[in-house]
């Protein structure tokens, strides 16, 4: 049985003072360091954990007298959570609570004063990084995967702290990208979202990359673009930089095989086709030919006038004549008089 809380509070004022001032401490009971000492027994409400049982025979390691247990005492041991309190970083870098009000002591050798109610944890208030999608439904030794050493108090026991909030502190084996320079210095969160690597992706290639995806562009997969190199010992890795954005031959096959003149080529693709397809829709003919499509002719298909050489026929639907036509009637019509009209209407068919 407790001998001093049975005692008046003055008396134990005198008796604590006596005690401490004159640094008269009863050693422990048992030499193997696992009875409660018993000084302890006179003036504590409990035994120590196991980690703080040698500090039995020296209360004031811990306690100021009259003051409580201040953070300065719990810091002068714990210097790793020092630093961290002294720097503001980390869990314990943003408390501002007393040591002594989460790591409770006195509740005897088994108890476990680091552990936490996992229920009633408030991981974004206590810690700053919030929860959210797949982070909210895992486990917490799937992130806190760092255990203590054998010689520790509690051996195999989780520690904590010591966890970064980058994704990459957790997810590099997951990483299929392998990128360099700028963008390995990116964190996954730039893109990828919380709920799903795959779907949930945030980036902007407008913004990012200065190549906005229109047409049919938007609508196509990342990899149908950045081809997988295969070189790359995983297949997902992409082929992100040195891209030429702005040149449609870097991914299309040029079906013109050269028939084009210079200025319809590379980025100039434009100048015939559209993002929404290749096929040509609206060519603007008379503002690149100098020759305007209307009447009967806007309704022909390109083919009714430029049409195809018998060589080209025969490697590629795709090869047509485009040039070489005259703008004159006759050149497609004919002369259906028989140069029997006077030789001022001669190729003047309109008149």
């Amino acid at each position: 049985m407790r001998i001093l809380p049975q005692l008046s509070r003055a008396l134990r004022r005198t008796l604590v003072a006596v005690l401490t001032g004159h640094a008269v401490f009863l050693s422990l009971a048992s030499t193997g360091h696992t009875t409660e000492g018993l000084l302890n027994q006179l003036l504590a409400p409990g035994p120590l954990i196991k980690g703080h049982m040698d500090l039995e025979s020296d209360c004031l390691k811990c306690h100021d007298m009259g003051k409580g247990v201040p953070n300065s005492k719990c810091e002068d041991c714990h210097k790793e959570i020092a630093a961290s309190v002294k720097a503001k970083t980390g869990f314990h870098g943003i408390q501002t609570k007393s040591c002594a009000s989460c790591h409770v002591d006195h509740k005897g050798r088994a108890f476990d004063t680091m552990a936490i109610d996992r229920e009633k944890f408030d991981h974004f208030a206590m810690t700053g990084y919030r929860l959210e999608g797949k982070h909210a439904t895992v486990d917490c030794e799937k992130c806190h995967t760092d255990r203590r050493d054998e010689k520790s108090i509690l051996p195999g026991s989780v520690r904590w702290i010591g966890q970064k909030s980058t994704c990459v502190s957790c997810h590099k084996k997951d990483d299929v990208h392998y990128f360099k320079k700028e963008w390995a210095a990116k964190d996954c969160n730039f893109c990828h979202g919380q709920k799903s690597w795959k779907t949930e992706v945030k980036f902007d290639h407008d913004t990012q990359t200065h190549y906005k995806l229109e047409g049919k562009h938007a609508e196509t997969s990342c990899a149908a673009c950045h081809l997988p190199d295969k070189s790359r010992p995983k297949a997902s890795v992409y082929k992100w930089p040195h891209l030429k954005a702005r040149q449609c031959l870097e991914c299309h096959e040029n079906v013109h095989k050269g028939r084009m003149k210079a200025q319809f080529t590379g980025p100039k693709c434009l100048t015939c086709h559209t993002m929404q397809g290749w096929k040509i829709s609206d060519f603007p003919h008379e503002r690149v030919t100098g020759y305007r499509i209307t009447g009967a002719h806007a309704k022909l298909n390109c083919v009714d006038c430029h049409k195809q050489s018998e060589t080209a026929s025969k490697t590629s639907t795709k090869y047509y004549v485009w040039k070489g036509l005259q703008s004159t009637c006759s050149s497609c019509h004919g002369d259906p008089h028989r140069g029997h009209l006077s030789s001022k209407f001669q190729g003047r068919c309109e008149t």
